[in-house]
């Protein structure tokens, strides 16, 4: 039985030959919190999550997720204890209908009936929005009740509208009761909305704390800059 914290990271040092991306991060998220991952572009952010879904080694560190140790991190093993992870860009296979994967990923985890809608069920996915597309697949990762969610900048790419339509079901989904790592450039509705955020900066942490306390916009600029 898993224990109250679902991600446990120290020292964590992730790299690409000679290049180091993450340098001693430290990173904590328990039960049923939200927390927002921020920084600019070439931070660390996705290789954060990625690293942390078992799809990038750390080169060192200390830690687990979901009970699995750090240095044995694997997508299966982290979807069987119930995390799930979505990437940048199209998740969703366009050839099927949103009805049609539902039912794949009900029989997947063994789910009687959807515990949760989604618009549009009928018709390819390929004929929805861009946005639409979005929502249909953080939908459908939710299929099984998962403990823990990693989501890589859920709204890039799309309009405002589109954007708008994703952060508010960020917000909903954030006092499921389920725990989120989201990487988001669009964070603002959400520092009040979220439990913690933290901060890289070049591969180090710069911030971790409450997510509210950075609509401060001087504290955001000093940790950002």
């Amino acid at each position: 039985m898993l224990n109250d914290t679902l991600i446990r990271a120290k020292e964590l040092v992730v790299g690409y030959g000679k290049s180091m991306v993450l340098e001693g991060a430290e990173l904590s998220v328990c039960r049923g919190q939200s927390t927002l991952v921020l920084g600019h572009n070439g931070a660390g952010k996705s290789t954060l999550l990625r690293t942390l879904f078992g799809l990038q080694p750390c080169l060192s560190g200390v830690g687990n997720v979901l009970g699995v140790p750090l240095p044995r991190l694997r997508p299966d093993r982290l979807i069987l204890r119930g995390g799930r992870f979505l990437g940048q860009g199209e998740r969703s296979f366009s050839g099927l209908s949103v009805s049609c994967q539902l039912d794949v990923m009900r029989k997947l985890w063994r789910v009687s009936r959807p515990d949760f809608e989604t618009a549009s069920l009928a018709g390819r996915v390929g004929r929805l929005s861009v946005g639409q597309r979005r929502l249909a697949a953080i939908s459908l990762i939710h299929a099984g009740q998962p403990d823990l969610v990693l989501l890589d900048e859920p709204t890039a790419g799309l309009d405002p509208i589109a954007r708008q339509s994703v952060l508010n079901e960020l917000k909903r989904l954030a006092s499921s009761g389920v725990s989120y790592l989201v990487v988001e450039h669009n964070f603002e509705s959400l520092l009040t909305v979220f439990d913690n955020a933290v901060v890289l900066r070049q591969g180090r942490i710069t911030y971790s704390g409450p997510a509210e306390r950075l609509a401060d916009k001087s504290l955001l600029r000093s940790v950002f800059l």
